[in-house]
């Protein structure tokens, strides 16, 4: 998909989708985080207001130690897709991450509402553990 989605780059530099999706895949390799943020960045220069690009740079910027900067950009994806169960699960993550411990157990609530498959997802066992032990 990498090769794909740079070969659609070439042709088109200012594809959204391309750039969103390369952004994801980059950074959630690791050893990609610094290319996917430049990447993702533009996507959202591009479509400020799109929900999945505004995910896509939250996650990354939460994958990168910016939580606070991770935050704004996931609630206002929120705003703009709430019936997004992956949004709402990276939102419920990075609002643990900064203390918002109601945020992040509202937020969760909801993506298990609206796919209760995310119940066996190791991500979400582990942010039910963690939010168990605040209690």
């Amino acid at each position: 998909a990498i090769d794909r989605y740079r070969k659609i780059l070439g042709i088109q530099p200012t594809n959204v989708v391309a750039l969103n999706n390369l952004a994801y895949r980059l950074a959630t390799n690791k050893a990609g985080i610094q290319e996917g943020l430049a990447l993702a960045r533009k996507a959202s220069t591009l479509a400020p207001q799109s929900a999945s690009v505004l995910d896509t740079l939250g996650w990354i910027l939460h994958l990168s130690g910016d939580d606070t900067g991770a935050a704004r950009h996931l609630d206002a994806a929120v705003l703009r897709n709430p019936r997004s169960p992956e949004i709402r699960l990276h939102t419920a993550i990075v609002s643990f991450e900064v203390g918002a411990y109601a945020a992040a157990e509202a937020h969760l609530a909801e993506a298990l509402k609206l796919d209760p498959s995310f119940e066996t997802r190791e991500d979400v066992r582990d942010l039910k553990a963690r939010l168990a032990k605040r209690r």
